[in-house]
């Protein structure tokens, strides 16, 4: 795709044209798991009507494209180095066009974290600390996974993968269990049932899959257990959702203890 010449176009279509940019991008990313024609949509919506979310997206389908650039080892640092400080770039953009927006100075931070830029990187990262709750949230989140991939190959270590990219992934780790154990598919938060949808498509036709929502929201539960319980927010999610298994196991062992009776 060629750049838009904005001379000859007004603002209202540019602004439009890079809309739909920006919707087909997000739909190839999280959708399809294709973050290259993610990365070339976000650029061409950026150079129709620059703004804050297109470079936000091309920073984060710019790490999440890396490792399909890796074309033998010995170029896998250079590849990756060249890659962030590309995202990095995209970051520091989009941060001067929204007033430094919290979740875009949070994937700068991690990034610079990642280049080993350590001192900007917790400037940032103590001042979303000090932010509104749910940017705190991430700072909080992003120790637990740092500790957790400690042992991983940096160059690998993919943390933009969309929605179906980190289904396939987990659905491929959990088949022993689907196939050989009788084990259950449950997701927590259907909401509008996307995702249920795009694990249904991922599935052998014949596997169930329950899926459970409130649709009213969990958000005092889980603060209780933040605030209250000194839980991490992400473990917070992990102990509610713990106890909503032992809730479907305890309801599944009544009906058969009901059916048998």
């Amino acid at each position: 795709m060629e750049e838009v010449d904005g001379s000859s176009s007004s603002p209202n279509v540019l602004a439009v044209l890079a809309y739909a940019c920006i919707r087909l991008a997000h739909l190839s990313h999280d959708a399809f798991g294709d973050s290259r024609a993610s990365k070339r949509l976000y650029k061409l919506a950026a150079s129709c009507d620059p703004n804050w979310y297109s470079y936000h997206g091309i920073g984060t389908s710019v790490e999440a494209s890396i490792t399909q650039s890796f074309s033998s080892n010995e170029a896998e640092g250079i590849i990756w180095r060249e890659q962030m400080e590309k995202a990095v770039d995209a970051y520091r953009e989009a941060a001067k066009t929204n007033n430094g927006e919290g979740e875009v100075q949070f994937h700068l931070a991690v990034a610079l974290e990642r280049l080993e830029e350590l001192e900007e990187s917790e400037q940032i990262m103590e001042t979303l600390r000090r932010g509104e709750s749910n940017l705190s949230c991430l700072v909080d989140s992003w120790g637990y996974v740092r500790w957790h991939t400690r042992r991983t190959n940096p160059y690998h270590l993919n943390l933009h993968r969309g929605t179906r990219a980190m289904l396939e992934i987990a659905l491929e780790a959990a088949q022993p269990l689907l196939q050989y154990e009788d084990g259950l598919v449950c997701e927590f938060g259907v909401a509008s049932g996307r995702s249920c949808r795009m694990t249904q498509e991922l599935l052998p036709l014949n596997t169930r899959i329950d899926g459970f929502d409130t649709f009213t929201g969990l958000s005092a539960f889980v603060l209780f257990y933040y605030v209250n319980m000194k839980l991490p927010i992400h473990m917070a999610f992990i102990y509610l959702i713990s106890l909503s298994l032992q809730a479907v196991y305890t309801n599944i062992s009544y009906y058969h203890l009901c059916s048998s009776s």
